[in-house]
This record gives C-alpha cells, structure tokens and sequence, in this order.
C-alpha cells in the first residue's frame, strides 16, 4: 500500500485514486457538480474548503482540496 500526501492534509492509498480533475475547469460542468452534491448529500465528501483546487475521487470517499491537480500529479510520480 502506497500513500501519498495530498494537499489540505489528506492522504491517501495511491492505488484508490480513480480520478482527479482540476476544479477549476471541472466546476463548470452539471456532471461534476451533481456527483459532488451527491457526496456532500451522503456523507462522503471530504471538502477542506479554502477554495477547492482539485476534485479526487477514490473508491469509497470524494475530495474537494486546496491546491493543484499538477502538484497531486508530481506527488504521485514520486510514489
């Protein structure tokens, strides 16, 4: 199992990231929108506000965290 630090203090099993998409971009979209409201709706979005850079979805939780989908990416290069 390999994790990696993620920004907003999160870490997180590697292997469970199945999308990351940059926020910025990927707020415009209805599809995007309406799978974070469904998280939010049931209890498993982990949203550490400061104004959300990154959308990560794992397996089992999605993320809305500070920072940039480049860094996550960097980071994960180094796992």
């Amino acid at each position: 199992m390999t994790l990696v630090h993620v920004t907003g203090g999160q870490v997180i099993e590697a292997s469970s990231i199945i999308l990351a998409i940059d926020w910025g971009f990927g707020k415009d979209s209805p599809d995007n929108r309406e799978l974070v409201a469904y998280a939010r709706a049931h209890g498993f979005l982990v949203d550490k506000g400061f104004g959300p850079g990154v959308l990560i979805v794992t397996s089992d939780k999605v993320y809305l965290l500070p920072g940039s989908l480049r860094s996550l990416m960097q980071r994960l290069k180094q796992t």
